[in-house]
């Protein structure tokens, strides 16, 4: 009986670190795509390329930062 329970134990706490791995791919992959649709997506890289040029000019040094990354710390 307290094999079976150990086993369980451990392939469920492996199981639950490979759900939350899969949920943070599919949060990134969600956050990297464009709002607009296929034909509008241009409009959506021209403000991208905007806000890069932006905080270029003002001297920040992550040129890429969506905010994302602070809800991942506090994980």
């Amino acid at each position: 009986m307290c094999v079976c329970s150990a086993i369980f134990i451990r392939t469920n706490a492996i199981s639950n670190l490979l759900w939350k791995f899969q949920r943070y791919i599919l949060v990134i992959e969600y956050e990297a795509r464009p709002i607009l649709p296929p034909p509008l997506v241009v409009l959506c890289h021209v403000y991208l390329l905007g806000k890069y040029i932006r905080r270029k000019c003002q001297g920040k040094r992550k040129f890429l930062d969506n905010g994302l990354s602070k809800s991942v710390r506090q994980c």
